[in-house]
């Protein structure tokens, strides 16, 4: 079975719309380092409490947990 080519409508030059100026290598964390995949296991109700808190501040649960890791590093220093 041969594998079809995909059929787009890419403009020549930038459009200046958003989606055209996507970043998709960094996928959008504007730092440009590299990152890795962390999967672990936490407790059905801390996790439901984290949601809750990222929801409040208006943030993801990834970037609470990303900096509530930075800040435990930091407090051993």
């Amino acid at each position: 079975m041969a594998i079809k080519p995909i059929k787009t409508k890419r403009p020549d030059r930038p459009t200046g719309r958003l989606m055209d100026m996507q970043d998709t290598k960094g996928k959008g964390d504007g730092m440009g380092g590299g990152k890795v995949m962390m999967s672990f296991m936490v407790p059905v109700d801390l996790r439901q409490e984290l949601r809750e808190r990222a929801e409040r501040l208006g943030t993801s649960s990834a970037r609470l947990i990303v900096d509530g890791i930075r800040l435990r590093l930091k407090q051993d220093d």
